[in-house]
């Protein structure tokens, strides 16, 4: 014999089913719009830190701009790039030698402005020390 439900129960139990489905979605979309809220955290009184690009030596930049490694070559030089352009007394010295009256020093000077670091591979050293 076929066992038969009433309508009834039928729709009850959808409605505790739908009831509790719309609670789970209600309560992931809650739980999402907590999880995706960013807080401004007060700021503090500590002074910063000097960023390590600063702590790098100069020499130890311009040995890492004649790398044969192309990304560590240019990471240095636009480091080297930053320090030349925000040093003042940097831009003095060098217009000061290209406007002397030594003609030796003002050659040296367009020398090293046109000259390319990376012209030659044997003026590229291995930035990784000698091969054994």
């Amino acid at each position: 014999m076929a066992s038969t439900i009433h309508d009834r129960w039928l729709w009850l139990g959808l409605g505790v089913l739908a009831f509790f489905a719309f609670k789970g979605v209600a309560h992931g979309l809650r739980e999402i719009t907590r999880l995706s809220e960013t807080i401004e955290h007060p700021r503090s009184k500590k002074a910063p830190r000097p960023s390590s690009e600063n702590a790098i030596k100069t020499e130890s930049l311009q040995t890492l701009a004649l790398c044969s490694n192309v990304d560590i070559r240019k990471a240095a030089t636009d480091l080297l790039c930053n320090r030349f352009v925000n040093n003042k007394e940097a831009h003095r010295l060098l217009s000061n030698d290209f406007h002397s009256g030594d003609p030796e020093r003002v050659a040296q000077v367009q020398k090293h402005c046109t000259k390319s670091a990376f012209s030659s591979p044997e003026q590229q050293k291995d930035c990784y020390g000698p091969a054994n």
